[in-house]
């Protein structure tokens, strides 16, 4: 599975959803979130039996940036069952990303 974009319009549904969901505010203008996308597509791939991971453009999703309380990036908030449970700023790789949602699933 690849990365889910997030909008306000899918964001509600996505996340009330059961399950674990990833969700990485950043923005193109971003060279951290740069260095992060490729890594966190992998992390896509790799975990897609266990938490989808969507993405959040705060250029393009100012609401949800807000919503969230986002003040850098990239940002990456973790959901289960519909609730936020945990959320890390700064560069994450697969093996971070795996250990973050094996432990949400505990």
């Amino acid at each position: 599975m690849s990365v889910r974009p997030i909008t306000i319009d899918n964001f509600t549904t996505l996340t009330n959803e059961p399950g674990v969901k990833l969700l990485r505010f950043w923005a193109e203008w971003c060279a951290p979130c740069m260095m992060m996308a490729p890594m966190y597509k992998n992390a896509a791939e790799d975990l897609k039996d266990s938490a989808l991971l969507g993405e959040v453009d705060v250029v393009l999703q100012p609401e949800l940036a807000n919503m969230h309380g986002i003040r850098s990036i990239p940002t990456v908030v973790v959901y289960k069952d519909g609730e936020i449970v945990d959320r890390i700023s700064g560069v994450m790789n697969e093996r971070e990303l795996a250990s973050l949602v094996a432990r949400v699933q505990e």
